[in-house]
């Protein structure tokens, strides 16, 4: 994010994008940029490097969801529920250690959570000294592109509507023309 704008509007937790401009000020551009973040990050993994700028418990790291709604239960009992990444791991002698701190001590019937939790946690590649970065899910090599932005919004449910078999159908000409206004939003 650039500098001048985040003197001038702020930022969000982890710097990943500005802060919301509400009301009159702002350029009119990076406005309506900004309001589509909420929808960009649903697209996004965020790749974990010192760990400073990304929420342990909210954001998406460590899986397919992120570990608040993977693991409710935990998350319910964690002492630190807007903790970073960076304030649960520890590097000692190159090996990654892990410690996530609860409100209480687990009941025996939540071991297997906390079991599966841990090895989520040590199943992770994560590169010391590194810097946090994000990744772009719809692309293999994880860069992003306008072209796959555009692809994932104009498809979101609307690709796999079988436009070619209505048309070839033969069908009388006011079906043909009522299915065309659908098509067209009319």
């Amino acid at each position: 994010m650039a500098t001048c704008d985040r003197n001038k509007y702020g930022h969000m937790w982890g710097s990943w994008c500005s802060n919301e401009v509400k009301g009159d000020s702002g350029m009119g551009l990076w406005k309506s940029v900004r309001m589509g973040w909420g929808e960009f990050v649903k697209h996004v993994k965020y790749k974990v490097g010192d760990g400073s700028r990304i929420l342990f418990w909210h954001d998406y790291w460590c899986g397919e969801l992120t570990p608040k709604n993977d693991f409710p239960s935990l998350f319910q009992i964690a002492r630190l529920q807007d903790a970073s990444v960076a304030d649960s791991l520890s590097f000692l002698s190159n090996s990654m250690h892990w410690s996530v701190d609860f409100v209480r001590n687990v009941n025996d019937w939540e071991v297997t959570v906390i079991s599966d939790f841990l090895r989520r946690l040590y199943e992770l590649k994560i590169v010391q000294g590194s810097v946090d970065s994000l990744s772009w899910i719809h692309e293999r090599n994880s860069r992003f592109s306008v072209h796959s932005y555009y692809h994932v919004l104009t498809c979101q449910g609307v690709c796999d509507f079988p436009w070619k078999s209505i048309w070839k159908v033969k069908v009388t000409n006011k079906a043909g023309y009522f299915l065309g206004d659908a098509k067209a939003g009319c």
